[in-house]
């Protein structure tokens, strides 16, 4: 015995309704014009309804996709948001902590450094008797996962492998390499660069084996690590200028 389902029930029905408006819109339409019922206003009024209801009826599968297609963009829109969102509070969250870790009038921070002929930005670059420190700064809702060269999301209950191109590892180093390419066009050779990836929460990030960079988790974290890079007799308050100069005058 065939069985129609109630799915398929509300389909047909739905057919059903839609070719019986437009039956009944041409059937008007044709008694009309054939035995002239009514006055010329009236058909006329008659004719410009029919005409509007058959172009709704027509272009209907039309107008559906155009929402269906645009909410999707509006929903790609609100992501982007949300997450410029996230990054602008992890960064000045991180500005607040540098102000209470770093020594007043020992360090230059400079956030948002943009080089030249690239898009991306440096979230932060520390200078100072430390040398060069490049912190990366990430504020995700999801829990990642660091195991020694690979990089996990924890999404929809389980852990994913992402790509290198999505750890942030990579990222740092990426930028860190091109600042220091960026320096030795500017005639500053040999830049000491120490490089973090900095998460707001102790619990953002777990980390398994050697991770290559240092992974910071929360205030104390980053504390610790911008206490644990040594200090350099080279850079001095002349040289941090001069690094300083070439960061901030970029052409």
């Amino acid at each position: 015995m065939f069985y129609i389902t109630y799915s398929r029930k509300l389909w047909l029905k739905a057919q059903l309704k839609y070719w019986g408006v437009l039956c009944g819109l041409l059937a008007i339409l044709f008694l009309d014009i054939k035995y002239g019922i009514g006055k010329i206003n009236f058909t006329t009024q008659t004719i410009q309804i029919l005409i509007s209801s058959l172009f709704g009826f027509v272009f209907y599968p039309v107008f559906i996709g155009i929402k269906n297609r645009s909410g999707k963009i509006a929903d790609k829109l609100l992501d982007d948001a949300y997450a410029a969102r996230l990054g602008f509070e992890g960064e000045r969250t991180i500005a607040d902590w540098l102000k209470k870790i770093l020594p007043q009038n020992s360090f230059r921070v400079l956030p948002n450094i943009t080089l030249p002929g690239h898009k991306f930005d440096i979230d932060f670059i520390i200078i100072g008797p430390k040398g060069v420190i490049v912190l990366e700064v990430k504020n995700f809702t999801e829990q990642v996962k660091f195991l020694n060269d690979k990089y996990y999301l924890f999404f929809g209950g389980k852990w994913l492998l992402l790509s290198s191109d999505q750890d942030p590892r990579d990222e740092a180093d990426r930028h860190s390499y091109y600042l220091k390419k960026y320096f030795e066009r500017n005639a500053i050779n040999n830049v000491k660069i120490s490089r973090a990836v900095v998460f707001l929460k102790d619990t953002d990030a777990l980390i398994k084996g050697k991770t290559g960079i240092y992974i910071a988790n929360g205030f104390d974290s980053l504390k610790r690590f911008i206490e644990g890079v040594t200090e350099d007799s080279r850079y001095d308050a002349s040289f941090c200028n001069r690094i300083e100069n070439v960061l901030e005058n970029k052409s």
